[in-house]
């Protein structure tokens, strides 16, 4: 049976090493409903040994799209300024996003 260049059809999906949210988060990005938004005075943020994945934003009305940009380097401070609340359209998960100054936006647990 032909795939047709249909990734699921193709045997990627499944195979080892395959991460799915680099497929939808470079190729597809989600949209997002904005709850909410602050900014604030700088505040630091230390980078630990895990991985942190940066995103770009764009907004229109209340919808958010977020796109894979890159990683940080680890242990490294950056500079907080802003934070969002969104919600993904389909599945209702609230997300919380930081924005480090110039760079992007990261996800990371509220405290």
């Amino acid at each position: 049976m032909n795939s047709g260049g249909n990734v699921f059809g193709s045997g990627i999906i499944g195979s080892p090493g395959f991460d799915i949210t680099k497929l939808f988060s470079k190729s597809n990005p989600p949209t997002y409903l904005l709850q909410s938004q602050e900014s604030f005075p700088a505040k630091t943020y230390h980078v630990g040994n895990r991985p942190t994945t940066v995103f770009q934003a764009t907004s229109h009305d209340n919808q958010v799209t977020l796109t894979y940009r890159g990683t940080l380097e680890s242990h490294t401070d950056y500079q907080l300024t802003k934070s969002m609340v969104v919600k993904e359209m389909t599945t209702d998960k609230v997300w919380h996003f930081s924005y480090l100054d110039t760079i992007g936006w990261i996800s990371i647990p509220v405290k």
